[in-house]
């Protein structure tokens, strides 16, 4: 009996080493086939950009199904899932929304010198009407290669495409390269257009003009908005105070937000905002209290339009960095006067990019809306859509009366919230607390010492 269970227990390990060696033959075939076919996934379109590109998917790859937005630009990766440990071979696209480097030849050598390589070749790719500046860079170390490249869209846009593969992956990176490339579709931005030809209008007028013809509060220039959540209860407020020195020479526009919601600890953020009448140069510091503590920022344009984004962590300590922003860009603190232009003209839609007060860029495509009767109690005279395309589906519905006062302001993210005008009296008796803010029209430029 002992015997013949040796025997059957020998028979099945026999089966069981062929059942493994039968697999790994399988998977072996499977990675040579997966490296040495690349199949694309169907074009995956940026929405309001015109582009659309297709990654690697299938054979070991697997391809996120949607771009991310990132601050500055929005990423479409791949990745190559097959094999054990180490690195593994990767593809990214990203569409830049501000111009950090001037030249392909900045961008490679940057590149080689963060991957400790060399580059071994350059050349370019004709695709329709694009051209794509590329660069081989080898990094003998990691016997890693890294194939990236370049393509200036309009409007100070940018594609950058990459492929990395480490170690002893022949040609992949190479044909995963040429892949996405030739894959790449593109259609100029006309609702980007549109923005950049607003904001030249609104510079040619100059921000004073503005102030004094259109803005509803000029006489008045402090205006109170109270917060309401999803249930109608008042959660905090945000008061705006938007002015002019009467000069066309120097900072002579100043402007300042402070937004509070209280909480234990409370939510508070202030902006404020020196700039020239055409907002060609400007000062912009901002400063975030919250329960994740302390942060400021400051976000500078100088005469040659760079923009430099100075950032201070809960120790103070900066971050810098630069950025040249297209033609279609504003600061946040003056959005509403460029709003107030678009309601005066004949253009139901356009793309904006909003600078933030932490420096980042999102893109906003602005759309006439049908009017809303009944708004707050008074009849809204216009209305306007705006979409944020920072990837959370923000929206923000803004209703005006017929002297282009707002009445109301709906934001739907996750939750919903209002903002409705209010006057001083009501935001003091609300929040007592903050009276220092309330009371005078320059309280926060005065206590920012700007």
């Amino acid at each position: 009996m002992q015997r013949t269970d040796g025997k059957k227990r020998y028979g099945a390990d026999k089966l069981a080493l062929l059942g493994l060696f039968v697999i790994s033959l399988v998977l072996a075939r499977l990675i040579v086939f997966s490296r040495t076919s690349i199949r694309l996934c169907d074009l995956t379109e940026l929405k309001h950009t015109g582009l659309a590109v297709a990654m690697p998917s299938g054979n070991g790859w697997y391809c996120e199904s949607r771009w991310s937005y990132r601050d500055d630009h929005y990423d479409l990766s791949s990745f190559f899932v097959i094999g054990s440990g180490g690195v593994h071979p990767q593809a990214r696209c990203r569409y830049l929304l501000a111009e950090k480097t001037k030249t392909p030849e900045e961008l490679f050598s940057r590149k080689a010198a963060q991957l400790q390589g060399r580059i071994i070749e350059t050349g370019q790719i004709e695709k329709d009407a694009l051209t794509i500046h590329w660069a081989h860079i080898h990094e003998p170390n990691m016997i890693a290669e890294l194939f990236v490249g370049t393509v200036e869209l309009a409007n100070n846009r940018k594609l950058e495409i990459e492929a990395f593969q480490p170690a002893d992956e022949g040609d992949l990176a190479e044909r995963a390269f040429k892949r996405i490339v030739g894959s790449i579709e593109f259609e100029d931005n006309t609702l980007l257009n549109a923005g950049a030809e607003l904001i030249a209008q609104v510079r040619d007028k100059g921000l004073d003009g503005i102030l004094r013809s259109d803005w509803p509060y000029y006489y008045d220039p402090q205006v109170f908005l109270l917060i309401n959540d999803e249930g109608g209860r008042t959660v905090g407020f945000i008061t705006d105070v938007l002015t002019s020195t009467g000069s066309t020479d120097g900072m002579s526009i100043e402007a300042a937000s402070y937004q509070y919601i209280r909480g234990s600890p409370s939510d508070e953020k202030a902006t404020l905002l020196r700039s020239d009448n055409k907002f060609e140069e400007f000062f912009l510091k901002s400063e975030i209290s919250s329960r994740s503590g302390r942060s400021g920022c400051e976000v500078m344009r100088d005469g040659s339009g760079v923009i430099t984004v100075r950032e201070f962590d809960a120790r103070g300590m900066p971050l810098e960095g630069k950025y040249m922003p297209n033609p279609a860009a504003v600061p946040d603190t003056l959005l509403d006067l460029v709003l107030i232009q678009m309601l005066d003209g004949g253009r139901d839609r356009i793309m904006l990019d909003m600078i933030r007060s932490d420096g980042s860029v999102v893109p906003v495509v602005v759309s006439r809306m049908d009017v809303n009767d009944g708004v707050s109690g008074r009849q809204a005279a216009y209305a306007l859509s705006i979409e944020v395309l920072d990837g959370r589906e923000h929206v923000r519905e803004v209703y005006f009366d017929k002297d282009k006062r707002i009445l109301k302001i709906t934001v739907q993210q996750d939750k919903t919230f209002t903002l409705e005008q209010a006057d001083m009296e009501k935001v003091l008796r609300l929040f007592p607390e903050r009276a220092d803010y309330i009371r005078h029209q320059t309280g926060i430029l005065e206590q920012s010492g700007l």
